[in-house]
């Protein structure tokens, strides 16, 4: 039980960290004198909250998998 209790709560806390993965506005330096971010770089990606749902889907599928590894045993 102990041992459920950590893995869901670091589950937990892994699927909140993306609120801290959002790209953060640009400081002072990083534009020039008209206000446009220094160089011709693309745009970084950003990073957002579909994150959540791939953990979900992923969590989903891995529950998904082990009942059928569950009752393939239980048939045997």
């Amino acid at each position: 039980m102990k041992n459920i209790l950590r893995t869901s709560l670091l589950f937990v806390f892994l699927l909140l960290w993306d609120v801290a993965l959002f790209a953060q506005p640009t400081g002072p330096g990083d534009t020039d004198e008209s206000g446009i971010l220094e160089g011709d770089d693309t745009p970084a990606a950003p990073i957002d909250s579909h994150l959540i749902w791939l953990g979900i889907l992923g969590t989903l599928y891995v529950l998904y998998f082990f009942y059928n590894k569950r009752k393939a045993l239980a048939k045997e």
